[in-house]
C-alpha cells in the first residue's frame, strides 16, 4: 500500500509482529507475551480510530482504511483465541 500516513504504517508494521510474537510466547510459554502484544495494538489502534475517518474516508483512504480495521480485527479474534479467551461476533 503506498501513502500511507504515520498511524497507518505503524500499525501495518506492527502487525507483521504478530507472528513472531506467537513464536516467543510459544517458546518461552509465556502467553502474557500476545496479552501485551494485543494490548498495545488495542491501544494504537483506538488512537488511529480517533484520528482518521475509516468509512467516511475519501476514496483513496478509504479501502485501505477498512482493510487495517478488518486485518486488526482479525490478529486481535486469532491473539485472544490463543491465550483463551473467547470472542463475539456481534455486539
Amino acid at each position: 500500500m503506498s501513502n500511507l500516513n504515520n498511524e497507518e504504517n505503524h500499525i501495518i508494521r506492527f502487525l507483521n509482529l504478530f507472528i513472531n510474537i506467537i513464536k516467543s510466547s510459544a517458546f518461552s510459554y509465556k502467553p502474557s507475551f500476545i496479552a501485551t502484544y494485543l494490548y498495545e495494538l488495542s491501544k494504537m489502534f483506538n488512537l488511529f480510530y480517533q484520528k482518521h475517518r475509516v468509512l467516511k474516508a475519501d476514496i483513496k483512504n478509504k479501502d485501505k482504511r477498512i482493510f487495517i480495521t478488518s486485518s486488526v480485527g482479525k490478529i486481535i479474534k486469532i491473539g485472544l483465541d490463543l491465550i483463551g479467551i473467547e470472542t463475539v461476533d456481534k455486539m
